[in-house]
């Protein structure tokens, strides 16, 4: 959660900053950025539905955290504006999944204490929320608009690994009934 959030408010938050900057592109191009990413987080959203129903939380994190990652290599990849806007859509698609499936795992590991692990996991998405940004505008203005997606794409990797490893895990206990 730490890193979904925070590299989710990054995206979406230093979006204008990053194409006026690093591409000089509009600032109305530059506020699009933000538009398409969460556009996009919402039709991905709706979107997990469907394969929540068809796939284990556990798969789905670790689709959600591959396909983020990629999308966030070809934004710091992206040459020009278009293309960022194309990447920021992307990443916004494929990060829509990673929360509610991150809250299903939870609950499926300790379904006694749902309450509990929504807390766990609101509050390390707060976390991220709270230092992913500043660190990422720091590394920006210290080392330049292109350190700053770097960042977000070895944070997009980090939570491969992560899911990866989250998924490997299973239940922790049995739930009541259980054989």
């Amino acid at each position: 959660a730490f890193i979904y959030n925070g590299v989710g408010w990054t995206v979406g938050g230093w979006a204008a900053t990053y194409l006026v900057g690093r591409f000089g592109a509009a600032l109305l191009t530059g506020t699009l950025g933000s538009s398409v990413f969460y556009a996009f987080l919402a039709a991905g959203r709706f979107a997990n539905g469907p394969l929540a129903t068809r796939l284990a939380p556990g798969t789905l994190l670790r689709l959600g955290a591959v396909a983020s990652a990629a999308a966030l290599v070809a934004l710091a990849l992206a040459p020009g504006s278009v293309l960022a806007l194309v990447a920021f859509g992307a990443a916004g698609f494929c990060l829509a999944g990673i929360y509610p499936n991150l809250i299903a795992y939870a609950t499926d590991l300790h379904p006694e204490r749902p309450g509990a692990m929504a807390g766990v996991i609101s509050t390390g998405g707060a976390i991220g929320v709270s230092v992913v940004p500043f660190a990422a505008g720091a590394l920006g203005k210290a080392m330049g608009l292109s350190a700053m997606v770097w960042l977000l794409m070895g944070l997009g990797l980090a939570l491969v690994v992560l899911a990866e490893m989250a998924a490997r895990v299973g239940r922790v206990r049995p739930v009541q009934g259980d054989l």
